[in-house]
């Protein structure tokens, strides 16, 4: 039975279906770990990508909405603050967060995205009117504090003349303790007054609107009037009433710094002007922090969508490059199992055209081993190195097996001979009949005859023997086995010529007697 091959008629050699398959799944391993390398370097490309500008972008996206928070606070901090010892911390805070944003600003400027650059250009217009606006609010407020300080000022002269007016009543009191009623009276209306406008107008974090700003201011003004008009009338019911000189003079004191007290509030450039420029200075820093506050909204909202632009950006690139790892990831799987697959059938191709002959070139060596010299090896027509052992290893078989057959006829002739030869003495000494010696010759000459053809067979069958043990592809057995031959037709040719020799040497000895 001859094994199919679907290269048969081809005249390949075992090299060649060796190294075939084995240089076509080398072929598709290299190309695996090219495609596998390539694969590595596009996601390192797109990693890199995305650490080295886009995730910054984003990180400088989110800062730059965090930094505007910031320092809107200290705008607005700095606005409310009444301390002029604070007021360089808080710009000082201010403006290291502005150029922080600057930064993040500069940073965005290398994204390549239009949707981002548009909304870059929007966030850098809507950020330079914001900082426009704090700093014109500094500006503000600085001359609003400066303000601010001329009035507490005044302030403070206002209320050293309460002061005054006060210990001038106390000394009064003393002097005249029966008028003691009228001047706690006139103290406590003081007090009040004072009181009045030695506070804020409104309370902290209170807002109200103008009129409400005014209103308040105007009903301080009319409660400090009626209380200097019920100060009036008790100054003058104490001047009937109080006629020692000393006690006139007091009281007499107590008027003009009741007088000057009331101009420091009332006259014109005064305290309760600087009040209600106050109002008017309120307002505005309200306004302009309402201002602000629109301004900052809509940097804000221009910031955010810059962000949500830089985050959509990362986002598709993120998924870009989850796709490409899918797909890279089907390709090489696909590429594993078609690698997979050829290997299978390059298993099959081994176990069929490879190992089956092998296994029946080996099984055919042993039955020849065991004498079966008939048995064929099967050979391939693609006369490959097996064809070529299996038609060698048939060879020898055929000529081991001529040489059997060739010993078997030579070893029944000279037996045959060697009998007749037995024969013939036994009849001479039975019947007391002697071999002529004409006889004895012709026996003697046939005999050697077929003796030198049986040794030229013996010689040929051993030479042709120990040229097969040269065949370098020979097991160790085969080749015992071959030596087994010769020894054989050894054993065979001392025994076809010792008895016969010693016969005719017998003869010889008694023909000579």
């Amino acid at each position: 039975m001859k094994i199919q091959n679907p290269l048969k008629g081809l005249r390949s050699c075992l090299k060649t279906k060796l190294l075939l398959p084995l240089g076509l799944q080398t072929a598709l391993l290299i190309l695996l770990m090219i495609f596998a390398g390539l694969y590595l370097i596009r996601l390192q490309q797109n990693i890199l990508m995305v650490s080295d500008s886009i995730y910054p972008a984003y990180v400088n996206a989110q800062m730059l909405t965090d930094k505007l928070r910031e320092s809107k606070n200290w705008v607005v901090r700095y606005t409310l603050e009444r301390d002029p010892t604070k007021l360089g911390t808080w710009k000082s805070n201010y403006q290291k967060l502005y150029q922080e944003v600057e930064v993040q600003l500069h940073k965005l400027d290398n994204n390549t995205s239009e949707k981002i650059k548009t909304a870059l250009v929007q966030s850098k217009h809507n950020i330079h009117e914001y900082t426009t606006l704090a700093d014109t609010l500094f500006e503000t407020h600085e001359e609003l504090l400066a303000k601010a300080q001329f009035k507490e000022s005044l302030q403070k002269e206002y209320e050293a003349l309460f002061d005054a007016q006060l210990s001038t009543l106390r000394q009064l009191e003393k002097q005249t303790p029966i008028l003691t009623s009228a001047i706690e009276e006139m103290i406590r209306l003081l007090s009040q007054a004072t009181s009045l406008f030695s506070k804020s107008l409104v309370m902290p974090f209170e807002v109200l609107t103008e009129e409400e700003l005014t209103d308040r201011l105007e009903d301080r003004k009319q409660v400090f009037l009626k209380n200097m008009k019920r100060f009036d009338e008790k100054w003058k019911m104490m001047a009937t009433q109080l006629t020692e000189p000393r006690g006139r003079q007091h009281l007499h004191q107590i008027k003009i710094l009741n007088l000057k007290y009331r101009e420091m509030l009332l006259n014109q450039g005064k305290l309760y002007d600087f009040y209600q420029d106050e109002i008017k200075n309120m307002l505005t820093v309200w306004k302009s922090i309402d201002t602000l506050n629109e301004v900052f909204e809509k940097t804000k909202a221009s910031t955010e969508i810059l962000a949500s632009h830089v985050q959509a950006s990362l986002s598709h690139t993120l998924s870009q490059i989850q796709s490409t790892r899918i797909w890279h990831a089907r390709l090489f799987f696909i590429f594993l199992g078609v690698i997979l697959a050829f290997g299978i059938l390059l298993g099959f191709y081994f176990s069929k055209y490879l190992i089956d002959p092998l296994q029946t070139l080996t099984t055919s060596i042993e039955k020849m081993g065991e004498g079966n010299l008939e048995q064929k090896i099967p050979v391939d027509a693609c006369q490959d190195e097996i064809s070529r052992l299996s038609i060698a290893f048939n060879d020898m078989a055929d000529r081991l097996h001529r040489m059997r057959a060739q010993l078997r006829l030579s070893n029944q002739d000279i037996l045959k001979l060697y009998r007749a030869l037995q024969n013939k003495v036994s009849l001479s000494q039975s019947d007391h009949q002697a071999i002529t010696p004409k006889d004895t010759e012709l026996l003697e000459s046939n005999f050697i005859s077929l003796l030198f053809f049986e040794i030229r067979n013996a010689l040929s069958i051993i030479q042709q023997a120990l040229s097969n043990l040269d065949i370098p592809s020979l097991t160790q057995e085969e080749k015992q086995h071959i030596m087994d031959i010769v020894h054989e037709t050894i054993r065979n040719l001392v025994f076809i010529t010792e008895k016969p020799i010693e016969a005719i040497n017998q003869s010889k000895t008694k023909r000579a007697a």
